[in-house]
């Protein structure tokens, strides 16, 4: 039940997000150490977050809204004040039309990958 609501929570668009913020700010040479990192720190996290869930819990269930709402704000805090921009548009030579970012448009182009299609189809 927790790892459906993990992904209706968009956890999984978290881990893309911050692979591919570290990507940008990351020097080819430092990428593999980087990511290494991440893996690790989110295997701790699935390691520490249940039993910081357990010890919340078994005290108050007050104490578990209370303390995801401090790390959510801690979260906040550390990625305005520390994280890079990744984005320099004097960088960008392209010019994106309007209806390029339709993610309708988006999804047919991908699923006219004939292998892509395939392994939608035997996945879902």
């Amino acid at each position: 039940m927790k790892l459906f609501l993990y992904l209706i929570d968009g956890g999984s668009g978290r881990t893309a997000a911050s692979a591919a913020v570290l990507a940008d700010i990351s020097i080819p040479e430092n990428r593999t150490k980087i990511f290494g990192i991440i893996g690790a720190t989110f295997g701790l996290g699935f390691i520490l977050g249940p039993l910081i869930e357990g010890i919340l819990t078994s005290m108050n269930f007050t104490y578990l809204g209370i303390a995801a709402i401090l790390f959510a704000l801690l979260n906040l805090i550390v990625v305005i004040n520390l994280l890079p921009e990744t984005y320099w548009p004097d960088t960008i030579n392209t010019k994106i039309k309007k209806r390029e970012l339709n993610p309708i448009n988006q999804l047919i182009k991908v699923f006219r990958n004939r292998l892509v299609s395939c392994l939608s189809i035997m996945i879902f």
